[in-house]
């Protein structure tokens, strides 16, 4: 049986605002369509367990010059409080000037582009190599476009998954074990051990719910003495109640014979 192949068209309708979403929605339709993983892998032009790094990836380690280059532009620049209230009207800042790619595709398209020059791979590869997490490479270059006016902080947000995925796969084909975050390792990242915490988590919380569901209703720990006490003074405060409920049932009583007793004599004058 001949495998199905997956059409441009189909490429086209699954276009998704992010990345993501994209590639769960074509892996979704490969499934409901026949399509088999060997097409999907090769449409996508992806290769599995190909040997050695598909990224060469330069050893040499980095120069004084190159990491405090990275530290300057990771720290953000930044400024000092009213320093924007000193500045020449007559000459902005690039970022306050209209940005160079105002529409997100658009910006994507050329931070993917610049990204994956072979000078550019090669560094973020050596990058990743040396422990910079994709975090902080992502961030770096999303806010240092941003600084030379390119885009507005609305769509550096926009761009940052996508952009995120971009150096992922660069880490992904120089067979890399990066950092996602300033944290974890991609391969240290215990995800049963993060699966075993939850479910305890939810065992206790169930057995929680089921002991303040199950408490007897009754007083426990409590010495028979008090309890009589108590049970005394609870009825002691009833027979209060129920006396000061009929002397206001009488006194209401009395109160309407009163008016009753002056109307008559009042209907009584009226006809004399």
């Amino acid at each position: 049986m001949e495998n199905k192949k997956l059409q441009d068209g189909d490429l086209i309708n699954l276009n998704r605002p992010n990345l993501s979403q994209a590639a769960l929605d074509i892996i979704t339709h490969a499934e409901e369509n026949g399509i088999s993983v060997d097409e999907l892998l090769k449409t996508a032009n992806i290769e599995l367990n190909v040997d050695g790094p598909r990224i060469p990836v330069d050893n040499r380690s980095l120069t004084q010059e190159e990491i405090d280059e990275f530290a300057r532009l990771n720290s953000k620049q930044k400024v000092i409080p009213g320093q924007s209230l000193t500045a020449d009207p007559a000459a902005p800042k690039p970022w306050e000037t209209p940005p160079e790619f105002p529409n997100p595709k658009d910006a994507l398209e050329n931070v993917v582009q610049r990204l994956y020059q072979p000078e550019n791979i090669k560094a973020v590869a050596q990058t990743l190599k040396a422990g910079a997490s994709v975090t902080n490479i992502v961030e770096t270059l999303l806010y240092t476009d941003y600084l030379d006016g390119k885009y507005t902080p609305d769509v550096m947000m926009l761009i940052y998954e996508p952009t995120l995925y971009a150096v992922i796969n660069i880490g992904e084909s120089a067979n890399l074990n990066y950092r996602i975050d300033g944290t974890e390792n991609v391969e240290n990242f215990d995800t049963e051990g993060l699966a075993k915490e939850e479910n305890n988590n939810l065992n206790a919380f169930r057995e929680i719910k089921k002991q303040v569901l199950n408490k007897p209703n009754k007083l426990e720990g409590v010495s028979e003495e008090l309890k009589e006490e108590l049970n005394k003074n609870l009825e002691k405060g009833q027979s209060l109640l129920a006396q000061d409920r009929k002397e206001e049932a009488l006194n209401e009583a009395l109160q309407d014979s009163e008016v009753t007793s002056l109307l008559q004599r009042k209907i009584k004058g009226e006809n004399v």
